[in-house]
Formats: C-alpha cells, sequence, structure tokens
C-alpha cells in the first residue's frame, strides 16, 4: 500500500474538511492522521502541533477572502464587497469560521488583505488612528454577526432574515462611518 505524500497543505486542508464536517472540537492530531491514512506522529514532520493546523486552517479561509483592490469605485461598495466575502465564507465554512473570526491573523496573505481594507478607510479619508478604528469596528460587527449567524442554522426565510439584518448592519455601518469622516474632516 502507498502512503499518500504529506505536505503541510495537504494536512490542512484534510483538517478544515474535518472541522466543516465536525467542529473544530473534534479535530486531534490522532483523527486528523487517520483522515489522511497515516499515523498521527507523521503530521509533525509538517505541522507543530495542533494549535499550528488550527491557525493554518485560518489561513486557509482567509485565501477564500476577496482582497480589495484599490479601485476608482466608492471606498463604501469596496467595504461592501469585502463584507460579502467575509460572508461568503463564513457560509461556505460554519463550522471553521470561528478560527478566521477569532484567531489573531498572523500570515503574509492575513496581512495583505488586513492592509487593503485598511486603506479602504484611508481612501475615505480616515488617517492613523481612525482608520484602524474603523477597521476594527467593521471587523467586530462583521464577525459579531456571523459568528451568530453561523451558530444559529437556518435556510430559506431565515437566511433571508439573516442576509438582510447583515445588509443593514453593513449600510448602517458605512453611514455612521460617513458621518464621523465628515466630522473629522470639519475638525481640521
Amino acid at each position: 500500500m502507498t502512503r499518500p505524500k504529506l505536505s503541510r497543505r495537504s494536512i490542512l486542508k484534510a483538517a478544515l474538511g474535518l472541522i466543516d464536517r465536525e467542529g473544530s472540537e473534534a479535530l486531534s492530531m490522532r483523527k486528523l492522521g487517520a483522515e489522511l491514512g497515516v499515523e498521527a506522529m507523521s503530521l509533525y514532520r509538517h505541522v507543530a502541533n495542533k494549535e499550528a493546523v488550527l491557525d493554518g486552517v485560518a489561513e486557509l479561509l482567509v485565501e477564500l477572502l476577496e482582497i480589495p483592490s484599490s479601485s476608482p469605485q466608492s471606498w463604501q461598495k469596496d467595504v461592501r464587497r469585502v463584507a460579502r466575502s467575509y460572508r461568503r465564507v463564513a457560509l461556505a465554512h460554519p463550522r471553521a469560521f470561528p478560527l478566521l473570526a477569532l484567531r489573531p491573523f498572523a500570515t503574509p496573505r492575513a496581512a495583505e488583505w488586513e492592509g487593503a481594507v485598511l486603506d479602504l478607510f484611508r481612501r475615505a479619508g480616515f488617517d492613523g488612528e481612525a482608520a484602524r478604528f474603523a477597521f476594527r469596528t467593521f471587523g467586530s460587527f462583521t464577525a459579531g454577526h456571523l459568528l451568530e449567524e453561523v451558530a444559529a442554522p437556518s435556510e430559506g426565510e431565515a437566511r433571508e432574515r439573516w442576509e438582510a439584518a447583515y445588509a443593514f448592519g453593513i449600510n448602517t455601518l458605512l453611514v455612521g462611518l460617513e458621518t464621523v469622516q465628515v466630522r473629522l474632516t470639519k475638525n481640521i
């Protein structure tokens, strides 16, 4: 019998599949090894431990997020696109999404995504600390709403209500940020 070729990426993809089916609390190195047809000890050549696997799964999810471009579109349209992208990932991987929403970003791709979203707020006229506050406010709302949404399985009409509530929250946030930005400009 041929042993499967292991790599960090193949291990992380298998972990994501396992988490999608059973949740992150079900993940163990032994179970992940069995999923891949190898002994758990074989995994340690590619990943340090379970925490590294969980970080790697979050990294895979970050790769699915749309990176906003510095397009001439309005910053509000771009923020809405980012919000929709974040929600798509949450709904595609509801059991793994808490890893993305709650773990700190520590990869080049995550830094690229975060920097691009921060640039949206800079483009809106927020400078340094204000741009970071706008980013955190956006992140807190989107992560909080989506964590609640994925924890409450729903279909059909209920899913539409969640989507409407999310859009309402994003629109309200954007109006509020625009109002704050105008005040900041007047104070200069």
